[in-house]
């Protein structure tokens, strides 16, 4: 159903229409009621009246002994009337609804009407009506209506009319239910969820309490209204009379219409559906009609004492109209807006004196001033203060007039006094507001106001104080005078964009004085609007707090930091963890946490002092910080216990512990260092525990107890050394640590050696070999290269094993020129990114060619394609220079890595080498086929030679062969072999030659 939308703007708006209604509904339910309820509700047993938590301007308490809010206020209000003692409980809505239905509780303060509460209830008249709302993030949610909350995750109050609404749309599913309004819209705020169904008031008002400007409401209501009244269980008439009677006298008597302003005086616009407005006229009607009856006849008396003919005028003047005797002052009549705006009953002053209307301070200018009138006619311009019946002041302009009563014979002894009170009270408060202005405007707070268009108009005293400019200096600039440079242009921007939406903006603002130091302020921009809703001027008002935001850094500092070393405390370092852990999580990089405890500290502490350890301690916090990055951190927990705290490590486990390890590994080497104290050298030592981190959703605290086992596994291994907490770790570390050993020792003791792997033509004759390097191990036998060829490159041991590798091949070719069936054939050379790119590559296999005779035209040096990713130019001038001097290039698994058209062109390159990944699948897998044929083409069109690698099936050798491919290498022809066994293949192949020939 579509609604009507009423804006509340002015004083006689949709707003006063309602409250009219309501006023005269109570009034008529007030005359009637005492006519047809019978009085006899056991005033003696109180009443168990539940109120709900947090729902503001309704309900503001969180506990029975904080209960406020307009229902609250206004049930105090309407239980004193009726005279019903009552105990009052305040809790979450959906217990509230519980201990009702349950008869826990006699009556609901802040229920909302609905078909489906009235089958366990009965309700009074409705004391307020508001209509829901969806609220969502600004400029992030995509929700633009309420259709849009399908599928979405929506937050409502548990058993809220709001939660009946959702689940009647279907939404059950996705509904979050929480306890009370705000903490459903902070959830919201914080990114969690997609919306928020909420009575629209109450939801204003608390992103105003709790400051959640990233929300807001969706412009369309949504689909539900809720009308709030009290509750009381089915068959309670007697109780229900009462309670509309109560009800009604607080609307008649100004109760209701002041605690209305205290609680929703500040909000300004409302929704109303139509079927509620509707409603309420219908009931207020029926009333009318039933109450006719009793009205009819003093109605009837009024018409007959009223002759004047323009008692009608009279009566709906916006001004208050009084006729007074002018000598008892007594009232003889007064206009029914009088009666309204003061609260008074016409028979509270009719026959009473008209000064009655005066506030104490104004009666004696009143006094003097109508005296003074009636003797001389001429009535001064006189202002005077009324005071309500409930206490309010009304400020007045009074002018005068008199006039003869035609009612007496004796004419001139009965003049009637007509006063009419004009009521400026708005323009006195605007006239107070601008003299606050004027007065705030001189305070101490820097203040500035700019035209529409941001030139600066005029700055107070404080802001010349503060910033160093005078008038002269700023008046017809920017404010953009002030920027320090601290902020980009989306601050800015957003600032003035919520200025233009809001009105207004507040927060920390980094400005340059005229001197050029930059300060911190608080600031607060308004925007002033003229009447037709346009924006005029802005005002700003600024402090500085440099000095606040100096105490709120040491105060940090303090909280979060080590007083002795200033690291890092406990309390920072498990945020930091606790960071860590879910960063890890989603980038699936490990981390390491290290647990460092110095050993044999408390002897240091017994021997030579405290004041000796705090030296220690401080010296180990900035050995421990030069050992580690900045992205890491190193904190002191407490006592002589660090902790570092590694991230981004490698993916891999066994990488990620090689990391920590180097790293402890450095930490141990400088604390080992001596330690200068004062003049009293001291040695200490560490002893280490470790653990990784990333591979599960690992808690912070579990994460500390497992480093500090190994550190305890590391003392118990005789101190000063470092253990993994997890043994597997370990001893993958540890079988690590020594490969690597045994890699640097194998050089050495010659325990490497060459395997030679059989390249063939289209013919399939043999044109030469790839040598490929063999770890020949004492224990373990043949190490494959998978195995220890990424430690050398880790290690730097992949150069010298390369030069060994170049000049074994190079001697092999030597040794190769005095065999016919073996001389001609070329051998290929895999050169490591490593070696190339040392400044010296160039000379080092010229040399090598030097030492050992060997022909460059029979080696070919096969580089990858990660050799593109660094220096191409520096590539490219070495492989020129080499070539010229013979040597072929070939380049390895062509298509696998960085492939750049622009850059092979330009590469000195002999062949190019269809990796065996390609190969495998060719005659399964299209797109392996389609890779295959385009780099044959490349090959062919560039001038090229083609190799394939890992050809294993005569199908694949011969859909090589149709494409044109140049040469094979796999096992189809050969797997590697030794140098005596791979010679006997090529004397076979030669022996079958030549008996073809």
């Amino acid at each position: 159903m579509r609604h009507l939308q009423i804006q509340f703007i002015s004083s006689w708006s949709a707003r006063s229409c309602i409250r009219f209604v309501h006023t005269l509904a109570g009034i008529m339910l007030f005359l009637i009621l005492p006519f047809l309820l019978p009085a006899t509700v056991n005033a003696g047993t109180p009443l168990i009246v539940d109120s709900e938590q947090d729902y503001p301007p309704f309900s503001t308490g969180m506990t029975d002994d904080t209960a406020g809010g307009f229902t609250v206020d206004l049930w105090k209000a309407v239980a004193d009337e009726a005279g019903l003692p009552y105990t009052m409980h305040v809790r979450p809505f959906h217990q509230v609804l519980s201990e009702f239905r349950a008869g826990k509780a006699d009556v609901l303060i802040n229920l909302a009407i609905s078909d489906e509460r009235r089958r366990f209830a009965d309700f009074t008249v409705p004391h307020v009506i508001v209509n829901g709302a969806v609220f969502v993030r600004k400029n992030t949610s995509g929700i633009r209506s309420e259709d849009d909350l399908a599928g979405k995750s929506v937050i409502v109050v548990n058993g809220d009319l709001a939660h009946d609404y959702a689940v009647t749309r279907g939404w059950e599913k996705q509904l979050v239910l929480v306890n009370t309004a705000a903490a459903g819209l902070q959830l919201l705020a914080s990114g969690k969820h997609d919306a928020m169904l909420l009575s629209k008031l109450t939801g204003m008002q608390t992103l105003h309490t709790k400051r959640l400007t990233n929300l807001e409401a969706l412009k369309f209501p949504a689909g539900f209204a809720q009308r709030f009244a009290f509750a009381v269980h089915k068959g309670e008439p007697e109780l229900l009379g009462r309670l509309n009677e109560a009800l009604a006298v607080t609307k008649s008597n100004g109760i209701y219409d002041a605690l209305y302003l205290k609680w929703f005086g500040v909000y300004e616009v409302h929704e109303l559906r139509l079927s509620d407005y509707l409603g309420t006229v219908l009931t207020t009607l029926t009333l009318l009609l039933l109450g006719g009856g009793i009205l009819f006849h003093r109605r009837q008396l009024e018409r007959a004492r009223a002759k004047n003919k323009y008692r009608d005028l009279y009566d709906q003047s916006p001004d208050m109209f009084v006729t007074a005797d002018p000598i008892s002052s007594k009232v003889i009549d007064c206009n029914q807006t009088l009666l309204d705006m003061t609260g008074y009953a016409r028979h509270d002053i009719v026959g009473q004196s008209a000064l009655m209307l005066c506030d104490s301070g104004s009666r004696a200018l009143a006094r003097t001033t109508f005296e003074q009138f009636l003797a001389t006619d001429d009535l001064p311009y006189v202002e005077l203060q009324l005071r309500c019946r409930d206490g309010r002041l009304i400020d007045v302009v009074v002018s005068a007039s008199t006039a003869f009563d035609d009612t007496v014979v004796d004419v001139t002894q009965h003049r009637l006094l007509h006063l009419a009170l004009h009521d400026i009270t708005d323009r006195k408060h605007a006239d107070e507001d601008r003299r606050i202005a004027a007065t705030a405007f001189h305070s101490h707070e820097a203040m500035m106001i700019t035209d529409a268009y941001f030139a600066i108009l005029r700055v107070n005293w404080a802001f010349t104080e503060m910033t160093g400019y005078s008038d002269a200096d700023i008046l017809g600039k920017t404010p953009s005078i002030l920027k320090s440079g601290r902020h980009d242009a989306a601050f800015y921007a957003a600032m003035h964009d919520s200025v233009l939406r809001d009105g207004s903006w507040h927060g920390e603002i980094w400005n340059r004085r005229k001197n050029g130091e930059i300060y911190p302020a608080w600031m607060s921009i308004t925007g002033v609007r003229g009447i037709d809703g346009r924006i005029t001027h802005y005002v700003s008002a600024q402090s500085d707090i440099t000095l606040r935001k100096a105490a709120e850094e040491e105060i940090s500092h303090l909280a979060f930091f080590d007083a002795l070393t200033e690291l890092p405390n406990r309390r920072l370092l498990m945020d930091r963890l606790r960071r860590a852990l879910a960063t890890s999580l989603r980038s699936t990089r490990e981390g390491a946490l290290m647990f460092i405890d110095l050993d044999n500290f408390k002897l240091l502490n017994d021997s030579l002092g405290h004041d000796k350890g705090d030296l220690l301690l401080q010296q180990v916090a900035r050995r421990l910080s030069g050992c580690v990055r900045d992205s890491d951190t190193v904190a002191r927990i407490g006592g002589d216990e660090f902790i570092v705290l590694l991230e981004e490590l490698s993916e891999q486990s066994v990488a990620a512990a090689l990391q920590a390890e180097g790293i402890g590994e450095k930490i141990l080497t400088a604390l080992n260092l001596p330690y200068d104290l004062d003049g009293h050298v001291h040695h200490s030592t560490p002893s280490i525990g470790v653990t990784l981190f990333g591979e599960h959703k690992d808690n912070a605290a579990e994460l500390l107890k497992r480093a500090d086992l190994a550190m305890y596994q590391a003392k118990a291994a005789g101190r000063n050394t470092l253990r993994f907490f997890d043994p597997k770790i370990q001893e993958q570390v540890t079988a690590h640590a020594k490969l690597e050993t045994e890699l640097g020792q194998a050089l050495l003791q010659d325990e490497f050696v060459l395997y030679y792997q059989a390249q063939v033509d289209r013919s399939r004759r043999l044109i030469g070999a790839e040598v490929l390097v063999r770890w020949q191990h004492p224990r373990r036998g043949i190490v494959p290269p998978v195995e220890f060829i990424p430690l050398a490159e880790q290690t730097g041991l992949i150069l010298p094993l390369g030069q060994w590798v170049l000049e074994t091949a190079c001697r092999q070719l030597v040794a190769w020129t005095g065999q016919p069936a073996m001389a001609s054939l070329t051998i290929a050379v895999n050169v490591s990114a490593c070696q190339v790119q040392r400044p010296d590559f160039v000379a080092q296999v010229l040399a090598v060619i030097a030492r050992t005779g060997a022909n460059p035209q029979l080696l070919k040096l096969e580089i990858t394609e990660s050799l593109l990713l660094t220096d191409v130019e520096d590539i490219i001038l070495k492989m020129s220079a080499l070539q010229a001097h013979g040597f072929s290039f070939s380049l390895d698994d062509f298509g696998t890595g960085y492939s750049s058209l622009s850059y092979l062109k330009r590469l000195p390159l002999d062949q190019l080498k269809i990796d065996r990944s390609f190969v495998r699948d060719v005659l399964s897998d299209p797109n392996d086929a389609a890779i295959v044929r385009t780099i044959l083409a490349l090959g062919h069109s560039l001038g090229l030679s083609v190799i394939a690698e890992g050809v294993e099936t005569e199908a694949q050798c011969d859909f090589l062969a149709d494409l044109d491919c140049h040469a094979y290498q796999g096992f189809l022809f050969s797997r590697p072999l030794p140098l005596a066994q791979f010679e006997e293949l090529a004397a076979q192949q030669e022996v079958a030659v030549a008996a073809l020939d």
